[in-house]
């Protein structure tokens, strides 16, 4: 698969499933939001939802995106994940923003073994798994 994103270098999993299996029972027109997780300069993590994940990648980087990433410019797009209606991205985002750092690493490893899984309900990677991502520490 062609990554769709920049990469940094960081060995990020660039996971974007395909659509046509979420638009089974859903409008034709509708769009299909992905909740998404960066990884930014200092080593920390964003998570966030748009309907179109690299336009909302460029606004981060340009410094119009979250208040968080002006202060903390993004680096790469760590993963991508589908949801077929806002609703359910900005519940799984809820949720994934409340996990700690190593689940959220974790929900990003496990995305190929738990397709459709929300974060927060289990389903986590092998630490030696987690520990596999190479991601900068945050500065202490």
């Amino acid at each position: 698969m062609r990554p769709m994103f920049p990469t940094c270098g960081c060995g990020g999993v660039i996971q974007v499933k395909s659509q046509p299996a979420l638009r089974r029972g859903y409008a034709a027109g509708m769009p299909v939001w992905h909740l998404y997780l960066l990884r930014c300069r200092d080593g920390s993590l964003y998570a966030g939802i748009a309907t179109d994940v690299q336009r909302r990648f460029r606004e981060h980087a340009a410094g119009t995106g979250a208040k968080y990433t002006r202060a903390h410019p993004p680096d790469c797009v760590l993963a991508s994940r589908p949801y077929p209606d806002r609703a359910s991205a900005l519940r799984a985002e809820y949720r994934l923003k409340r996990r700690p750092r190593a689940e959220k690493l974790a929900w990003l490893l496990a995305q190929d073994s738990d397709e459709g899984r929300d974060p927060g309900q289990g389903g986590h990677a092998p630490a030696a798994a987690v520990a596999a991502v190479r991601i900068k520490p945050r500065p202490v």
